[in-house]
């Protein structure tokens, strides 16, 4: 790309969001060059579904969560974890929630990731990721749908990676899971409006938060936080 096509990209960028979004967009892509770094793994580069060889319409592309938004949602939630937590992050991708949630005192981290190529990665970024309290971490291959959720799991974390059918089995997996072993679990779940949208079909579940972050950029992400009811009919 000439000097030309960069400043005019730069100016549709300004234009569409003012300074302050471009400002805030910069400023969130430079914290993620920081953390990769300071973590020592590499997650930020993204990946469709097709160049990783995977041909389904309920997948989405590999696009890491900034971390701006995923620290802030963990730091809200934190004070639920107790020390038998155990942490599950579907559509794991190159590893970046499971680093940032193994630096928090998490029995066990556990990713679901679909793509092959991708779950190897965050194999590789776990194994050499700086300063983890959690040291029992894994990384499924395979489809979410068919991932049978341990009794254990009481965090939960999505980033929008499927929709459709998968996304009702992943919850009627979690519900399953809940019934066999009641107990607390709060799902953090971004761009959550598919999951809004089918709340109705999952009343054991209950928004207890939710709101806006990078909301002045091109792509602000909507979060939404979940708890299971103790009653899971009310």
């Amino acid at each position: 790309m000439n000097l030309r096509a960069i400043l005019a990209n730069l100016r549709g960028h300004v234009d569409a969001v003012g300074p302050l979004g471009y400002a805030q967009h910069e400023a969130s892509l430079l914290v993620d060059r920081w953390f990769d770094w300071r973590l020592g793994i590499d997650t930020r580069r993204p990946a469709s579904m097709l160049s990783l060889g995977i041909d389904n319409p309920e997948s989405v592309d590999y696009v890491p969560i900034p971390y701006l938004a995923l620290r802030s949602a963990l730091r809200r939630v934190a004070g639920h974890m107790t020390p038998s937590s155990c942490f599950l992050d579907y559509g794991a991708g190159r590893g970046r929630v499971l680093v940032t949630a193994a630096r928090l005192p998490f029995r066990s981290v556990i990713g679901v990731e679909l793509s092959q190529e991708l779950a190897a990665q965050a194999r590789l970024n776990l194994a050499s990721a700086r300063g983890l309290k959690c040291h029992h971490a894994e990384v499924h291959h395979g489809d979410a749908a068919e991932f049978c959720v341990p009794d254990e799991v009481d965090f939960v974390h999505l980033f929008n990676p499927f929709g459709g059918a998968t996304l009702r089995r992943v919850f009627e997996n979690l519900r399953s899971s809940f019934e066999r072993a009641r107990r607390p679990i709060t799902i953090v779940y971004f761009n959550d409006e598919a999951l809004a949208r089918a709340l109705p079909d999952h009343q054991w579940l209950e928004r207890v938060e939710g709101g806006l972050v990078l909301r002045r950029t091109m792509w602000p992400i909507s979060w939404g936080i979940y708890r299971s009811r103790r009653d899971p009919a009310g």
